[in-house]
C-alpha cells in the first residue's frame, strides 16, 4: 500500500504522475510483461538455451516490433496524460504516433544487432531518432521536433523549431562513470574498433580473463549502462555476445530517455526554485545524473537479471550466432 503525504508528491500533481506512470512501467516490465514474453519465445519454438537457437523469422519480428509499439504507444498515452491532457484524450492522440515510434526503435534494434561494420552505430541512432520522437510527442509536440543522437555517454538533442538556436548536449552520468572506470580500470583495455562500430565504449579484460557477476558466477559479457565489457578469449561467442550487449544498451537507451530522465528533471525543477538554483540549473543542461534509474535496478531486484526478463528474451532472440 502506498501513502501519498504531500501535494509534491500526490498522484494528480506533476511529479506525482511522472513517479505514478514510472512505477507503473517498472511494475509491468518486473511483473506482467515477462509472463507475456516467455510465452512468445515457447510458442515460436525457441527456449532460452544457447543449444537451441534459431534466428527470429518474419512472424516473431512482427510480434517483438508489434510488442515494442505497444510499449512506445502506452508510454507516450502516459506521458501525455501526466502533462494534464484527459486520459481518452491522450490515448487518442499519442497512442497512434507513439506505436510508430516504437516500430522504429525496434528496427534500430534490428539493425544494431547486424553483422557489417557500424551496425550498432547506426542502428543505435536510428533508435534515437524513434526514442526522441516519442519523447517529444510526450510533451505535446511532433514527431520531428527534437532528434537526439547517441554517441557514448553524450546525448545530443538537435532541435527543430526556429526559437531554439543550435544544439544541446548533455551527458549520462551512469554512462560516464563506467567509461572512466574502465579506461582508470588497468585490468581492461578499450577496443577502438567496436567501439566505434557499435556506437557506445566497449572494453575488454587482460587475455585469458573472464567477467563476474556479483552471483560471483561467469560471464561472456555485460552491459553497465550504455558501456559493454565483454570477457576474452570468447571465440566464436563473441559476435552473438556483442550484438546481445548492444540491445541492451538501446533498452538503456529507450529506459533512460522515457522514464528516468523525465522524472529526475521534474525534481531537479522543483528543486532549483530555491538556494544553489544555479548550480541546479548547470546541472540540468549538462547532466543527467542517472541516480534514479540505479533505484529502478534495486526496484526491480533478481529479474532484473532473470533470463525470462522481456529485455532479455529481446537481447536474446536478436543476438546473431555463427
Amino acid at each position: 500500500m502506498m501513502i501519498w503525504t504531500s501535494s509534491v508528491c500526490r498522484p494528480g500533481s506533476g511529479i506525482g504522475r511522472v513517479i505514478f506512470l514510472s512505477m507503473g512501467i517498472l511494475w509491468g516490465l518486473g511483473g506482467p510483461l515477462p509472463g507475456i514474453a516467455q510465452p512468445l519465445v515457447q510458442s515460436s519454438g525457441r527456449a532460452l538455451d544457447p543449444d537451441n537457437y534459431e534466428a527470429p523469422g518474419w512472424s516473431l519480428n512482427l510480434g517483438m516490433a508489434g510488442a515494442n509499439a505497444l510499449l512506445s504507444g502506452t508510454v507516450v498515452s502516459l506521458h501525455r496524460w501526466v502533462g494534464g491532457e484527459p486520459l481518452g484524450t491522450a490515448f487518442q492522440q499519442g497512442f497512434g504516433p507513439g506505436a510508430l515510434t516504437g516500430v522504429l526503435a525496434y528496427a534500430g534494434k534490428r539493425v544494431a544487432v547486424e553483422s557489417f561494420w557500424g551496425a550498432g552505430l547506426v542502428g543505435r541512432q536510428l533508435h534515437g531518432v524513434a526514442i526522441s520522437g516519442a519523447r517529444s510527442l510526450s510533451q505535446g509536440g511532433g514527431l520531428t521536433d527534437e532528434v537526439s543522437l547517441f554517441i557514448g555517454p553524450l546525448r545530443f538533442h538537435l532541435r527543430v523549431p526556429a526559437d531554439v538556436e543550435g544544439a544541446r548536449w548533455r551527458l549520462s552520468g551512469l554512462d560516464t562513470y563506467w567509461l572512466i572506470y574502465g579506461i582508470a580500470d588497468s585490468r581492461f583495455s578499450f577496443d577502438w574498433d567496436a567501439s566505434l562500430s557499435s556506437g557506445a565504449p566497449v572494453f575488454r579484460p587482460d587475455r585469458g580473463r573472464r567477467l563476474q557477476a556479483g552471483s560471483g558466477d561467469r560471464i561472456g559479457g555485460a552491459a553497465l549502462g550504455g558501456v559493454v565489457f565483454l570477457s576474452d578469449g570468447l571465440g566464436e561467442e563473441e559476435a552473438g555476445l556483442l550484438s546481445h550487449e548492444r540491445v541492451h544498451v538501446l533498452q538503456f537507451d529507450y529506459l533512460h530517455t522515457l522514464v528516468s530522465q523525465p522524472l529526475e528533471l521534474a525534481i531537479l525543477r522543483r528543486l532549483r526554485s530555491g538556494e544553489g538554483a544555479g548550480f541546479l540549473r548547470q546541472v540540468e543542461d549538462r547532466l543527467y545524473p542517472d541516480l534514479l534509474i540505479l533505484g529502478f535496478g534495486v526496484l526491480l531486484g533478481s529479474s532484473a537479471e532473470s533470463r525470462r526478463a522481456p529485455w532479455e528474451v529481446e537481447a536474446y532472440l536478436l543476438e546473431r550466432r555463427p
